[in-house]
């Protein structure tokens, strides 16, 4: 998913719920710009919310308080609101309500469109119209409409140029489930992940357990751990943390660093040895290019 934990904090101030969580049910990009789809994997689960990604740099949605389902009529659903999380790439929120009188028309719930907010004056955002195939990285004009005033933002002066740019030419389309924030995998801050002595003995101890695994199948020799992530998580950072805890100095074998893309630029695979000169261990690390994207690098579907 694209939503950034500050996205999800700015929505749970929105929101006035700290403990609200945000589950992905459907992704434009890998699954078209097809409104059966989205129907099928967003009907009747409850107030959720879309997120669009344009080509600009752009962050911007809508909560519908109301489930999608299908029912072929505009919504009353009080609560909901279209929204603003970028402009250009920077953080800057903004949420759009919409008009007391207008709060019959929040959302337009039909089967042959995707995401409708706005009703019988205008659609304020449709987020797609027709059906287009997934665009995996790149640019998808997905026929899209918007026009801020209609039900939302009516009188403030905000319009489609405040919203989104004025562009609708997708990166990507989410939609999320609104559930209960999952804080048992959360650390409080500062907290270790988990207690340790680290004392010579346990270092060693540590480092013989790792040299010592053998694969459950004799018929292997050498398990592939396969290092994925998205940029700068540092994937080939941790494989120079691994050799030179068995080399005993700093070893920088694998191209590491800090970039916009990704700094690895080819599938590669590294053994490692339990001391200077010594045998191969059982596992061997592959490294990859960082997930982003730009066609570039490596997506989600690679």
């Amino acid at each position: 998913k694209r939503l950034t934990e500050e996205d999800e904090d700015q929505l749970r101030q929105w929101l006035d719920n700290p403990d609200v969580g945000f589950k992905l049910l459907y992704k434009a990009s890998t699954q078209g710009y097809n409104p059966t789809t989205f129907h099928q994997h967003c009907d009747n689960k409850g107030p959720t919310v879309t997120v669009g990604y344009n080509s600009i740099g752009w962050v911007f949605g809508g909560y519908a308080s109301e489930s999608w389902t299908s029912r072929g009529d505009y919504v009353q659903a009080p609560g909901s609101f279209l929204f603003r999380l970028a402009n250009a790439n920077k953080f800057d929120p903004l949420k759009i309500d919409p008009g007391n009188e207008n709060v019959q028309q929040c959302l337009y719930d039909e089967k042959a469109n995707g995401p409708v907010f706005g009703g019988t004056a205008g659609n304020d955002w449709q987020v797609f119209t027709g059906t287009f195939e997934a665009n995996k990285g790149n640019f998808v004009d997905a026929k899209g409409t918007v026009a801020i005033g209609n039900a939302y933002g009516a009188g403030t002066g905000v319009d489609a140029n405040a919203f989104c740019g004025g562009n609708l030419l997708y990166l990507d389309v989410e939609v999320y489930s609104i559930g209960r924030r999952d804080e048992s995998k959360l650390l409080p801050e500062g907290a270790d992940w988990r207690d340790v002595q680290w004392t010579d003995n346990e270092r060693e101890k540590l480092k013989q357990h790792v040299a010592g695994y053998k694969p459950t199948s004799s018929s292997v020799s050498q398990a592939n751990i396969l290092l994925a992530g998205q940029v700068g998580a540092g994937k080939s950072s941790f494989f120079n943390t691994i050799t030179s805890i068995y080399k005993g100095r700093v070893s920088s074998q694998a191209m590491a660093g800090s970039h916009q893309h990704s700094v690895s630029k080819k599938y590669r695979t590294y053994e490692v040895k339990a001391e200077r000169g010594g045998e191969s261990l059982c596992f061997r690390l592959c490294d990859t290019m960082g997930l982003e994207d730009a066609t570039t690098g490596l997506d989600l579907d690679d």
